[in-house]
């Protein structure tokens, strides 16, 4: 049997996926906790919502960035997985707060939230990834946050393409001085 790793791999490369959706909460929760937490349009959200489990919900993830939504949707019911890449990442670190007492955003969960961007979002014709696995050993879902759920919208990022061979300013560890020549 092969020992799941606990570790993180890359700086990106996480994807998240939902094994179950919540039994507990409605499908138009579940829309919007995928527009609200990952950006998605409501016309996307439902045909997610629609989907047979697995359904991957988000790719190319920072491993805050998949592990604060997994763990938003399973407070609310659902089972999730999360992969780098293709290796099952066994969650076994203390759990982060993502929602406060009142049911809002907590300032470091709104700002993981906020670096979600288009291109995490799936398109559909990405092939479903049906590897077993579990994101977590915790009994994560929350009754009082599921019955008094409220929308909280998030500021998503939205990436363009770049021009090819463009580098932003200051990568290479060098910068232009104000008034001066550059460095």
């Amino acid at each position: 049997m092969m020992e799941e790793k606990k570790v993180h791999k890359g700086l990106i490369g996480y994807k998240v996926l939902i094994k179950r959706w919540s039994d507990v909460a409605d499908s138009r929760v579940m829309e919007e906790l995928l527009m609200d937490l990952a950006g998605y349009n409501e016309e996307d959200a439902e045909k997610l919502i629609d989907s047979a489990p697995p359904v991957l919900i988000a790719v190319d993830m920072t491993h805050s960035g998949a592990v604060y939504l997994a763990a938003a949707f399973e407070m609310y019911g659902c089972t999730t997985d999360v992969y780098y890449q293709d290796e099952h990442i066994e969650f076994s670190e203390e759990i982060p707060e993502i929602f406060n007492i009142e049911g809002d955003l907590t300032a470091k969960s709104r700002y993981v939230f906020e670096n979600i961007s288009n291109h995490n979002r799936v398109s559909f014709d990405e092939e479903k990834d049906k590897t077993p696995g579990s994101f977590s050993s915790y009994h994560m879902s929350n009754e009082r946050l599921i019955m008094n759920h409220k929308r909280r919208p998030v500021e998503h990022k939205t990436i363009t393409q770049k021009p090819l061979g463009y580098v932003p300013e200051g990568i290479l560890g060098w910068q232009h001085r104000r008034g001066g020549n550059p460095r």
